[in-house]
């Protein structure tokens, strides 16, 4: 089904016209979902489950010579975050380095134009080696902080009203200190321990070659004694849902052509693919390649990142300069959820940055989402930069 992608969507193009082919059906986040929500509180979580999958930790595949980390190997819960590269829309020599095994995988906003960023959430498996590590947004650190998470990143922006360093010290953290945010532009030295497991590759080119020893950095660097503030859990179900409509192909667009994708839906497997379509007759997929950290190594490409799970959160932002989002990431907004093959709506909430974003089907119930791993997509759907109120150019989301 797969490999049919490239000829379907050039067939699409092809036969726009013809009326037998229903065009896709566009979201439309500025009509609020009217739901009223039963808070969710925090889920339990069964023995031996995973919170953030729903997969049982003993069936989880992983190579066991390979020195990886994570709940499923340790039974410790001590998830990372890593902000990823995804320039050019993140395939060939940009895929990121054992994205596979992240059990939630964000896109969020990077430039109002249309480039985005990738942050990768590890907890079940945490591998060897995770790349190319980029800068954060202040977007990010409040992502972090729903997680509690160890954090990787590469700098990030300082401007005024977007520095990520006063967003992390407002939170009560430090940076420049033995602490649980890992920064590869921090210098050398006794205060600074994680350096020693951050680099550059020298076979793919500056800023696109930086990488982080991340199950060494988390059993070496990462307080032995930390309990992060909660068991970030999601609720999962075993039966596929039979609400909301059909979807196959899930259409997402930035702006900028290079950052577009389709998702696939493979119903024998129960998983989605996404590809980047930058080019629409040659979408790429979007897979992993294996870690390149010596002068020498050839690049290979690994396996698929796909997903059991699509969410769609909608947001408003502000953008003090073009390159600097700063989304309003508390209270509520319109949520789209693409599980087994069906598009089903409903609303996210958050009340405090400390609490954890919950997603909520149109019942008022948090959504219960399959066993496997996610893709959640932040989209800034309205711009709010001082008095304007007006849609982000460029943005949307179909489906067919």
């Amino acid at each position: 089904m797969k490999k049919l992608l490239g000829i379907l969507l050039a067939l699409m193009v092809v036969l726009s016209a013809v009326s037998a082919l229903a065009d896709p059906i566009a979201l439309d986040p500025a009509t609020p979902y009217d739901v009223k929500i039963n808070p969710a509180g925090e889920n339990e979580v069964p023995e031996g489950v995973s919170p953030t999958t729903g997969l049982t930790l003993s069936e989880i595949d992983y190579p066991e010579d390979a020195g990886y980390v994570g709940l499923a190997v340790t039974g410790r819960y001590s998830p990372a975050m890593v902000q990823i590269d995804n320039t050019d829309g993140g395939f060939g020599n940009r895929a990121p380095w054992n994205a596979s095994y992240a059990d939630v995988m964000y896109e969020t906003p990077l430039y109002k134009k249309g480039n985005t960023r990738i942050s990768l959430i590890f907890s079940d498996i945490i591998p060897d080696y995770v790349g190319p590590v980029r800068s954060a947004r202040v977007e990010h650190i409040w992502l972090r902080e729903e997680w509690d998470a160890a954090f990787v990143f590469w700098g990030g922006q300082q401007y005024s009203r977007t520095n990520i360093y006063n967003a992390i010290r407002e939170l009560g953290h430090k940076v420049d200190q033995n602490n649980n945010f890992y920064d590869g532009t921090n210098g050398r030295g006794a205060s600074h321990p994680w350096i020693d497991f951050m680099g550059k590759s020298v076979v793919l080119s500056n800023p696109h070659n930086a990488y982080a020893k991340l199950a060494a950095l988390m059993t070496q660097v990462y307080p032995a004694d930390y309990v992060p503030a909660r068991v970030h859990a999601f609720r999962f179900t075993d039966e596929l849902p039979t609400g909301g409509d059909e979807a196959s192909n899930i259409y997402v667009s930035w702006g900028e052509k290079q950052y577009g994708s389709t998702i696939e839906y493979d119903e024998d497997e129960n998983l989605y693919y996404r590809y980047m379509t930058s080019d629409p007759k040659n979408p790429q997929l979007y897979d992993e390649i294996a870690p390149v950290v010596v002068k020498g190594d050839k690049i290979v490409h690994g396996n698929p990142v796909t997903f059991s799970n699509v969410i769609v959160q909608w947001m408003q932002i502000e953008y003090p300069t073009s390159d600097g989002p700063k989304p309003i990431v508390t209270g509520s907004g319109n949520a789209d959820y693409f599980i087994g093959g069906r598009h089903l709506t409903g609303v996210w909430n958050r009340n405090e940055l400390t609490d954890r974003t919950v997603f909520y089907g149109m019942d008022g119930n948090e959504i219960e989402l399959q066993r496997g791993h996610t893709l959640i997509i932040t989209m800034d759907y309205l711009d709010v930069t001082g008095k304007k109120h007006e849609p982000v150019k460029g943005r949307g989301i179909s489906y067919e």
